[in-house]
């Protein structure tokens, strides 16, 4: 799959459903992702078949939540920044700046995931259309969130 988005996280509860609800977004939006959770098959040798699609990506969603020193993902990220793949930074909601790996802190994280705006922010980075300024941009981020909270 050719073009891919490979989605790289954690492996715990928080980033993988993080992860599993961007990377489902993502596909309804058209756009081809590659999960482990959804293209690795039981009994199938795991670090080859994600060694194959992160070659094959040339995008890498690194899901960055609160959780300290994935080996895993660390690897998957080295394996990318080697490869010159293109690395976005994509926080959870309980995730700050200071979550994001060192190796990957300059570059510009999107956060949260589940914020509109973030998210057309993502869709440009992915060769979607720049998001055209609106009324959202206007307001303060305390009624930006306001917004959020309240769905207005």
């Amino acid at each position: 799959m050719a073009n891919t988005i490979f989605i790289s996280y954690a492996h715990e509860p928080k980033s993988r459903r993080a992860a599993t609800e961007l990377a489902a977004r993502l596909r309804r939006d058209g756009l081809p992702v590659w999960m482990d959770q959804w293209e690795v098959k039981p009994g199938q040798m795991w670090k080859s078949a994600m060694e194959s699609a992160l070659q094959e990506a040339n995008t890498v969603l690194a899901i960055v939540g609160k959780s300290k020193g994935s080996r895993m993902l660390e690897k998957e990220l080295k394996a990318a920044l080697e490869q010159e793949k293109t690395v976005i930074p994509v926080l959870t909601e309980e995730a700050d700046f200071d979550d994001i790996p060192e190796m990957i802190r300059d570059r510009q994280a999107v956060a949260p995931t589940n914020d509109k705006n973030a998210y057309r922010q993502l869709l440009w980075a992915l060769g979607k259309s720049k998001p055209e300024p609106d009324d959202l941009d206007s307001l303060t981020f305390w009624q930006r969130m306001k917004r959020y909270i309240i769905n207005e």
